[in-house]
């Protein structure tokens, strides 16, 4: 999922209210925001640090890059930087006097190559271990992240609005595996319940899982007021789909529809919705 916000400077923004609308795995976060006074409002994202591993890893999509937003109704320009790493030692300064492209371990495999006029830089990447000469040529080895800047404006309430597409963790596991598997408590659901939602029958079947941790507080902070609304990506979906997260009572919300719902973040900010549905084949 998009990681975490933060305020910049930190404590400077509050959320007063959120919203969350989950259409198949596309999201829609709307936040709305107190700044304190006198100072200009800023979220920041940090995300996470990765390094090639092959081919097999989606790289541009951990850096969520049709990620969009709005603050105010107002379409927002996201200000996207990064920070690289060898080890502990951050390389992002030279990485930036290199002219070399900080992401290009999302090729395989990332083949680097100096730059006419910064073959200086290039050579400290290399002393450092962030590049590494091989038979073929010359290695990206370093880590980096992408980090995210949205300015919402001066003291006052903001509404912030971002849209992606979520990376939810996915399973298909078998009934009697879902209560070891998947954190129950996390969605206010028990294995009890859980096996009266579903049915005599589901002890026969697997059932494909989805598991969504959406931020929407800011600084790790609980949110007290958030609606959430999921969405059918097909027709025959809400029948076919169960539903659950924490209501805002601490009882598990279950449905199969799209009905706009009180929820209940946890300690950190993070709206956790679970999605199963039973395996077609």
């Amino acid at each position: 999922m998009l990681p975490d916000m933060q305020s910049s400077p930190t404590g400077s923004v509050r959320v007063i209210a959120a919203r969350v609308v989950l259409r198949a795995d596309n999201i829609a976060v709307s936040v709305m925001t107190n700044v304190s006074p006198g100072g200009l409002g800023r979220i920041v994202i940090h995300g996470p640090r990765f390094g090639w591993l092959g081919d097999s890893e989606p790289y541009p999509e951990r850096q969520f890059p049709e990620l969009q937003a709005s603050v105010d109704g107002t379409p927002v320009t996201v200000i996207s930087g990064f920070s690289a790493f060898v080890g502990s030692t951050d390389i992002s300064a030279t990485l930036r006097d290199a002219q070399l492209d900080p992401f290009v371990i999302a090729q395989t495999p990332p083949f680097v190559s100096a730059v006419a006029g910064h073959e200086i830089a290039f050579n400290k990447l290399v002393e450092l271990g962030a590049i590494q000469k091989s038979d073929d040529g010359t290695l990206a080895k370093w880590d980096v992240a992408r980090d995210i800047g949205v300015t919402l404006g001066r003291d006052g309430q903001h509404t912030l609005a971002l849209t992606y597409t979520a990376r939810p963790a996915y399973a298909l596991i078998p009934f009697h595996q879902l209560a070891t598997t998947v954190p129950l408590a996390s969605y206010c659901l028990s294995k009890a319940n859980l096996a009266r939602l579903l049915g005599r029958s589901a002890t026969d079947l697997s059932f494909v899982i989805r598991q969504y941790a959406v931020p929407v507080g800011v600084d790790d902070k609980p949110v007290a007021k958030v609606q959430v609304s999921v969405m059918a990506s097909g027709k025959s979906e809400p029948q076919q789909t169960l539903v659950a997260f924490c209501g805002s009572n601490g009882r598990a919300m279950i449905g199969r529809g799209s009905d706009v719902s009180a929820a209940q973040t946890d300690s950190m900010g993070r709206l956790h919705i679970l999605t199963i549905r039973g395996n077609p084949d």
